[in-house]
């Protein structure tokens, strides 16, 4: 008989927030630089960093604009992975291992593209969060109940990972279109506000309260 107030997790936004600050007071994009796209995540089959690769090969013959790729995150699928990336013959991708806390938001702060393409398996993103906070770039996400919840009003930037010619035309899309990816941070950025430590935490006190 009680009525539920569905509150998100709390994000510390404003550090991620910084790290995107302090990116874009010292970038200086370049047309010939190659777009740099960036996951981060563990590397299992739900996380997507396969179909993200797939999708890239594939987004290759649809865009002439360089591209390189940041591969970071550590699992099971790692070896199977880089086997992939020779394979297929993909140039540029790089697989940096662990990424200590640390580091996280100066990685997501310097995405042209940051692709967190997960499955499913997701009860909230708050990987998700943490990259619309930081990335001077766009976020594209998988389209699962987890991220959708998060990622709304931003639909237009969810995908299903597995659908690799829907995947490969999105990556094209931004790559291919800085002003379209600048744009995207911009509302990005405002929409990570929504799950900050302070909006979620009076929400929470709010609740307390009633």
């Amino acid at each position: 008989g009680v009525d539920p107030v569905v509150i998100g997790n709390p994000v510390d936004v404003t550090r991620f927030t910084r790290a995107r600050d302090a990116e874009l007071d010292g970038w200086q994009p370049t047309e010939d630089a190659p777009v740099r796209i960036v996951f981060l995540g563990r590397l299992v089959e739900r996380k997507g960093a396969g179909e993200l690769l797939r999708a890239v090969a594939r987004a290759r013959s649809l865009t002439q604009v360089p591209v390189e790729v940041v591969i970071g995150g550590n699992g099971p699928l790692r070896d199977e992975l880089e086997a992939f990336v020779r394979t297929a013959g993909l140039d540029g991708v790089e697989f940096i291992g662990f990424v200590d806390e640390a580091d996280k938001a100066a990685l997501l702060a310097g995405a042209d593209v940051v692709a967190l393409p997960s499955t499913g398996g997701e009860s909230f993103g708050i990987s998700v969060v943490e990259a619309l906070a930081a990335s001077r770039g766009v976020v594209l996400a998988g389209d699962n109940p987890g991220y959708r919840t998060v990622m709304e009003g931003l639909e237009d930037q969810l995908v299903d990972a597995t659908d690799t010619e829907a995947f490969a035309a999105l990556l094209a899309r931004y790559v291919g279109d800085a002003a379209a990816r600048t744009a995207a941070s911009a509302r990005q950025v405002e929409h990570a506000g929504r799950f900050d430590v302070d909006v979620i935490g009076a929400q929470v006190v709010e609740v307390y309260r009633a």
